[in-house]
């Protein structure tokens, strides 16, 4: 059996909740049952999750509830472990991740905090969701900032962890330089993210959210002049400027994320992909007219390529595949293969679809991001030449950095593994991009603010 990686007591102190990892070709949990002593220890269900919150008992010890995350699905499960009957619970309400869930009303209803946001931890709702036959989702409270970490402190009170990240982006100068570098281009609260130059390597495009939604926004680097490039209700997100200007991108215009392209100043936008749930991380060659997309819808999870017209959707790599990248020629792709908690970057030559011996292995565990990043893996690329591919790690202190490693498709170069940037105690490292002539690197740092809250006052939060 896997260890337990957490756990809950019964309110009657006879039995022992918990949850483990389970390692194999899809991410899933296990939850099991054991007697106080850690006898007759049971697995009561096999939960498919990348990521399940500690398990919380019902008031009369009858049932157990976690909350789960597939991709960027989020829902509630709640097993009787007498039985093995099981009810899937989702939340009305759009949003993202969802804290732990706590018993109140006597067990008549489950609360939990649920991010507004579908990939990352700010603000949020407080949700009750009534477990009667004809359930519904009540929205309690809206919380500047939650975590994902919530129980009952008394009638009508509770305690919660406040987690509040900025994404600040930094350019760096590779291989020496004249000025001051590293210099910030972005300094605040919103969330700066996932940059990506123009071929002329003045301008950067990027995710943020200092719009009041996540929206894709260009910055000067020489004037820092900052303009808005997309508008939309609904989460924009990853963009990938292509070689003749234009821009592809990740959106939820639809209801679910799927591969968008337009302009390069974001006009005239058209959808690719018609997945229906989780096609996100689109990037491009400069050759072939293909882009590539990583799908994280169970039935079809792994990377794929279309035409830019929307055409040829086609199947490359299956399974639970991270973020794909492709050097300037075409050649060959590069991916994070995930076998929980390990993560293991692979190249694919596209001329043959053959799968190269070449392998870098993490230190980082696919899981390290934490439950309001459930999906999200180390951010890895081919250099602008071509040569040497350059990937988030953690090094011996756990500080997280680049690295930079040759490529060579016949060869282990483990040897060649250098630090390149980053590995600041205080800063995590979200996402990277190279200039196009390779002498620079911009990259995205978070910074993460923690907090203990306690909300009073709430009518029908009880024990």
């Amino acid at each position: 059996m896997s260890p337990a990686g957490s756990g809950d007591w019964s309110p009657d102190g006879r039995r022992l909740a918990y949850a483990s990892p389970v390692r194999g070709e899809r991410p899933a949990y296990v939850l099991g049952v054991a007697q106080a002593d850690g006898r007759e220890r049971r697995e009561v269900a096999l939960v498919e999750a990348s990521w399940m919150s500690p398990p919380r008992w019902s008031p009369d010890s009858r049932f157990v509830a976690v909350s789960r995350a597939l991709g960027s699905l989020w829902s509630i499960l709640v097993v009787e472990p007498g039985t093995g009957r099981q009810r899937l619970i989702t939340p009305s309400h759009p949003g993202g991740a969802l804290s732990v869930p706590v018993w109140s009303g006597g067990g008549n209803d489950l609360l939990f905090l649920q991010a507004d946001a579908p990939d990352a931890w700010r603000n949020g709702r407080l949700l009750r969701q009534t477990l009667g036959w004809r359930g519904h989702t009540e929205s309690l409270l809206h919380l500047p900032a939650i975590g994902s970490g919530l129980d009952l402190a008394g009638p009508g009170r509770l305690v919660f962890d406040a987690r509040h990240v900025r994404y600040n982006l930094r350019e760096h100068q590779l291989g020496g330089g004249v000025g001051t570098w590293p210099r910030w281009l972005t300094r605040g609260d919103a969330e700066d993210r996932e940059p990506s130059y123009t071929p002329d390597g003045e301008r950067i495009v990027f995710t943020s959210n200092r719009g009041g939604n996540s929206d894709l926004w260009e910055a000067s680097l020489a004037t820092g002049r900052l303009r808005r490039l997309t508008d939309h209700p609904a989460e924009d997100i990853e963009p990938h400027v292509l070689g003749g200007g234009g821009i592809v991108w990740t959106s939820r215009r639809t209801g679910a994320f799927e591969v968008w392209l337009a302009e390069a100043d974001g006009s005239a936008p058209r959808q690719l992909t018609r997945d229906g749930a989780d096609a996100a991380h689109p990037v491009a060659t400069s050759i072939g007219g293909w882009i590539f997309y990583t799908a994280r819808q169970p039935d079809r999870a792994g990377v794929w390529m279309i035409r830019a017209d929307g055409n040829e959707a086609t199947p490359l790599v299956p399974g639970p595949i991270g973020p794909a990248s492709t050097p300037r020629d075409g050649g060959y792709l590069l991916f994070a293969e995930l076998h929980p908690p390990q993560t293991v970057l692979r190249v694919l030559r596209l001329a043959d679809s053959r799968l190269l011996p070449f392998k870098i292995d993490l230190r980082w565990e696919s899981d390290r991001p934490g439950p309001g990043e459930a999906a999200r893996v180390p951010p890895s690329c081919f250099t602008p030449d071509g040569r040497a591919i350059a990937f988030v790690d953690v090094d011996e202190y756990s500080h997280s950095g680049i690295f930079v490693q040759a490529f060579d498709p016949e060869r282990d170069t483990t040897a060649t593994r250098r630090p390149l940037a980053g590995f600041e105690p205080d800063l995590q490292i979200d996402s990277f991009a190279f200039s196009p002539d390779g002498r620079r690197l911009t990259i995205s740092y978070a910074e993460t603010q923690l907090g203990l809250m306690i909300a009073e006052g709430l009518s029908g939060v009880r024990p």
